[in-house]
């Protein structure tokens, strides 16, 4: 059987993060080689995305969705880690190890130990957490994976299952599709870090530009945590 063929990977950042969301399970070793190449070839950045498109999502099967209320931003980052390490800290069952959760847990599909010894190349999971954000909780239901595309390079994404319930009606997160790229880059990880959200709290949006410098931090700060987390493999 021939494998699907895939568009060469763009050479911009927004372009990229498109590729790899639409492209997730398409992507070749070789396909990833160029990706690679050019992501290593960016500063690190931050700025936004253009809108996730209806066809772009109509395969996770959701219902409600509404993209014209979600907003897209991205940071390029990078951070001290070994690719193999990082996959074995991305895969781990319970992340509130090294982050901030009131609870949290996740149902595999398939054996961890199959992907960390290199035997499937992919994983994905459900999560059902609760989390803290200033004076509302947010308990959330997300499905998520992780392919391992080369040796140098991983592909991750996650999206809601439905809207996140919320302990103060004033702070609603009703959608949320997160996309990332990691290629190795000498001792560090060069990280694209997307998402598309839809949010409110503390009176701001995803449209605020405030808000949105809020989450960029966030998002580098979750980077500093995921090195430390590489360190315990």
């Amino acid at each position: 059987m021939l494998a699907c063929s895939i568009d060469p990977a763009p050479a911009d950042v927004d372009g990229l993060a498109h590729w790899s969301w639409v492209n997730y399970d398409l992507v070749t070793a070789d396909d990833m080689a160029e990706a690679a190449d050019t992501l290593r070839g960016f500063d690190d950045s931050d700025g936004g995305i253009t809108d996730l498109l209806p066809d772009e999502v109509a395969h996770l099967g959701l219902d409600g969705t509404d993209l014209d209320s979600t907003r897209g931003w991205y940071v390029v980052n990078r951070f001290p880690c070994d690719i193999d390490a990082l996959a074995q800290a991305l895969v781990a069952k319970d992340q509130s190890v090294w982050r901030d959760y009131e609870s949290y847990d996740r149902t595999y599909t398939g054996e961890i130990d199959a992907f960390t010894s290199g035997d499937v190349d992919h994983m994905t999971w459900d999560t059902d957490y609760a989390a803290k954000y200033l004076t509302a909780t947010f308990t959330c239901h997300s499905t998520g994976g992780l392919r391992r595309v080369s040796d140098e390079a991983l592909l991750a994404r996650t999206w809601f299952r439905a809207p996140c319930e919320s302990t103060d009606d004033d702070y609603i997160w009703p959608q949320d599709f997160q996309n990332e790229v990691y290629v190795q880059q000498g001792d560090e990880i060069v990280h694209l870090y997307n998402m598309w959200r839809e949010i409110e709290a503390a009176g701001l949006d995803e449209q605020d530009d405030g808000m949105v410098s809020l989450m960029q931090n966030g998002m580098r700060d979750w980077d500093d945590v995921t090195a430390e987390a590489c360190e315990d493999f």
